[in-house]
């Protein structure tokens, strides 16, 4: 038997190596020479396991926010059970320590306040965190009438023309700068066609 940061290795007469949380550890009473079944033996690495990835994850979500699509991706990629990822996202959920609408509102409000993107921008960074997509539109809605797309659109053809002459080639590559900036033409050519370009 060895303990260490992540919990306790406990090396069974069959060759299996058994290693348990703290937390299991100390629940179970264990001494040398105790026979445990192999039934045992699964429930108790079963539940280890869903011991160390819950406090994974919550480790996880420590830094930021996530979208429980974005701890599922991470953890599957490590090898972790699905329902198991499942289980320990829903107790997340519960204790409030994951909220994918809140989620959703904190990322959409970074991207637009402060990277001032675009409605199409926003909306592909968000797809691959499949969240609701009647939240995401409401959300989207109610951002952009706070920072409408042609106060976002004059930020960037300020920024643009602070560093670059007026020139018909410059032009084309702010049109190019828009679009990667999640607006679509319509949104920007009455700003773009009056500017005076030479």
């Amino acid at each position: 038997m060895k303990g260490n940061k992540s919990g306790f290795s406990i090396n069974l007469s069959s060759g299996i190596k058994l290693v348990l949380s703290t937390e299991l550890f100390l629940k179970n009473s264990f001494s040398k020479g105790q026979t445990l079944s192999e039934r045992k033996v699964q429930d108790l690495q079963d539940e280890s396991t869903r011991t160390i990835l819950y406090n994974k994850i919550l480790n996880f979500i420590s830094y930021r926010h996530r979208s429980s699509q974005e701890v599922r991706n991470k953890f599957k990629v490590q090898g972790y059970n699905e329902e198991i990822i499942n289980s320990s996202i829903v107790r997340l959920e519960k204790m409030g320590y994951m909220d994918d609408s809140l989620f959703a509102k904190m990322f959409i409000k970074s991207l637009v306040k402060e990277k001032r993107l675009g409605r199409h921008a926003v909306s592909y960074k968000l797809s691959p965190h499949r969240l609701n997509k009647d939240l995401v539109s409401e959300l989207l809605d109610n951002i952009y009438e706070k920072y409408t797309p042609k106060v976002l659109l004059e930020y960037h053809i300020i920024k643009f023309l602070k560093i670059k002459k007026n020139t018909k080639k410059n032009k084309i590559k702010l049109c190019n700068l828009l679009k990667r900036k999640g607006f679509i033409y319509s949104e920007f050519e009455s700003l773009i066609n009056d500017i005076e370009w030479t």
